[in-house]
């Protein structure tokens, strides 16, 4: 079992630093690789860390000019997937999960990669990614069984952005970023496992000590960390709202109407819970904190 992040293009960010802390919180013992086009020390990210430069991995994508003029950000979060690719090739890994940087755990990773098999075992699939809404992925929490896993992956968005971005934009409608291309692939091929982001989408167990039902766990795509920690761009002070250009997000359409309460103080609060009107209750694994301010949600002293 293992962490893969990946950060390239700028210096690495004081919010990285605290998510691989939240990790270790959680799991002290889980191999963590940094992938990045940075000079890392210890001292950067103040934890055992392994890291690994992107020139040392071989990763063949040729000259693509998508990207020729937009925020290198998205080449960035584009291209990761060919290095975690090349990554666990080369290191012989597997058990992989990988998200965001401004990702927040509240869960051991080995008890995450445990409930994620259990559906990879039902499903018969070797990946899992969140979805904030039915035409976009994002990497609140990804799976990767093994690097062969990701081929299909790989070929496909090399495939699509070969296109260039005119055609695409005319296909998709939208400003062709990747968790769009990973919602297109998604929708043609159904690569990846779905993983719970509401109620509806898990089992219920019942709970003898709180006398109600909750889950096994929810998995944050973006909308319960944008909610609770407010956006980027309004540095956190629209937190508690919905933005609205969020409302049409599967997630946020539930809090708009008011089906489901989300609730977390991190001064007394373990971790997250989002709750039913009923009652029950569900914890949810990580939060995808879009306005970078990590050090508020962070749960080790």
């Amino acid at each position: 079992m293992n962490v893969v992040l990946y950060h390239a293009g700028s210096p690495i960010p004081d919010y990285l630093k605290i998510c691989v802390k939240q990790i270790r919180h959680y799991s002290p013992d889980i191999p963590i690789y940094l992938i990045t086009d940075q000079k890392v020390t210890t001292s950067d990210v103040q934890l055992d860390v392994h890291v690994y430069q992107l020139h040392e991995l071989d990763v063949q994508i040729g000259e693509v000019d998508y990207f020729r003029g937009e925020d290198p950000l998205w080449k960035q979060s584009l291209f990761r997937f060919f290095y975690i690719k090349a990554l666990m090739n080369g290191i012989f890994i597997d058990n992989v999960i990988h998200f965001d940087n401004d990702v927040l755990v509240y869960s051991p990773i080995e008890l995450i990669i445990n409930d994620i098999n259990h559906l990879i075992d039902e499903k018969g699939l070797d990946l899992a990614i969140t979805m904030h809404k039915p035409e976009e992925c994002v990497c609140g929490m990804m799976y990767i069984n093994n690097a062969s896993s990701l081929d299909i992956v790989c070929d496909y968005l090399l495939k699509l952005v070969k296109l260039g971005k005119h055609e695409l934009e005319v296909r998709l409608g939208h400003m062709p970023h990747e968790m769009r291309l990973l919602g297109l692939i998604q929708n043609k091929l159904k690569p990846f496992i779905v993983l719970p982001s509401l109620p509806k989408d898990v089992d219920k167990i019942w709970d003898e000590v709180e006398m109600t039902y909750h889950s096994t766990g929810l998995y944050d795509p973006s909308s319960y960390g944008q909610f609770i920690g407010g956006t980027h761009a309004n540095g956190g002070k629209d937190a508690g709202t919905v933005h609205p250009d969020s409302k049409t997000r599967t997630v946020d359409a539930f809090i708009v109407a008011d089906l489901i309460r989300v609730m977390f103080d991190p001064r007394v609060d373990l971790f997250p819970r989002v709750y039913e009107r009923n009652g029950n209750w569900h914890k949810i694994h990580n939060l995808h904190i879009h306005s970078k301010q990590l050090e508020k949600y962070k749960t080790y002293k």
